[in-house]
């Protein structure tokens, strides 16, 4: 409930309803030296995710660590809190890091990426990001939101008694409205981005996923602004929807391979579809 709320008004709301960014660790990390950090998206909650994802790269020595913000705040202000909470991190762990890695899901990962763009790479973290991944992230933004944007405006415009309703609407969160233009803006080439795609059809090219994408994110919008590039690498899973990449079975078998290179590789860009 308090997740809902604080998507569709966080950025309005008093702080006890809308609270600052939480990271939630596991209780025993003594000894490791690598985190996969986990970023929920709109109106989601830090327990939406499978408990597979968690497994697979703590089975690799990555300590899953657990991120709950109010994602009614604006993308920008929640990439500062992303930042100011791993830079806290790293400067508190004992023994010292050696590598990140952050998992978003759909506006988590645009929080994610816009964390690295933000603190840039002379911060005490963004240096040990080896990898970015993102689950079907509106990069280049979501249509649902622009749709909403543009009927709110018309019905101001047209309808005198529509016109309040309308104008309620246009008070959705800043969160919400950044939703519609996304964050094309590609990650260092220093950092692996892997962009996962899902698609409701039998194949991304399928007339269904074309239009639908996975139901919410067109799948062009989660390939992201540079597919081409060395460092990225785009996932594709058929007949799956949004929802479903918080805890998909090719999800967790991919966090265990990413979890499980010591480093960032450098070849080709690829796509893996599955």
């Amino acid at each position: 409930g308090q997740s809902v709320l604080g998507a569709a008004f966080g950025d309005s709301l008093p702080a006890p309803l809308a609270p600052a960014m939480s990271v939630h660790l596991p209780e025993a990390v003594a000894g490791y030296q690598a985190l996969a950090v986990f970023i929920h998206g709109l109106g989601g909650h830090e327990q939406q995710w499978g408990v597979d994802y968690a497994m697979a790269v703590a089975a690799q020595g990555l300590v899953p660590v657990f991120v709950r913000y109010t994602t009614g705040h604006s993308i920008d202000d929640n990439a500062r809190e992303l930042a100011a909470a791993l830079t806290q991190v790293v400067q508190e762990w004992d023994g010292g890091l050696r590598r990140i890695v952050l998992v978003g899901h759909s506006m988590g990962g645009l929080v994610a990426t816009r964390a690295v763009q933000v603190a840039g790479t002379h911060s005490v973290w963004v240096p040990l990001v080896t990898d970015v991944v993102t689950l079907g992230s509106p990069h280049e933004g979501a249509p649902l939101e622009r749709v909403s944007n543009s009927a709110l405006n018309g019905l101001i415009a047209t309808s005198d008694v529509a016109a309040p309703i309308a104008r309620l609407g246009h008070a959705r969160s800043r969160g919400v409205k950044d939703l519609g233009p996304g964050l094309a803006e590609p990650l260092p080439s220093t950092i692996e981005h892997t962009a996962v795609v899902a698609a409701v059809g039998a194949t991304t090219n399928t007339t269904v996923s074309t239009v639908f994408g996975d139901g919410i994110v067109p799948v062009s919008s989660a390939v992201g602004p540079a597919p081409q590039a060395a460092h990225v690498t785009v996932v594709e899973f058929t007949r799956s929807h949004h929802l479903s990449l918080l805890n998909h079975p090719g999800v967790t078998d991919l966090l265990g391979d990413i979890a499980a290179r010591d480093d960032a590789g450098t070849g080709p860009a690829q796509v893996r579809a599955d």
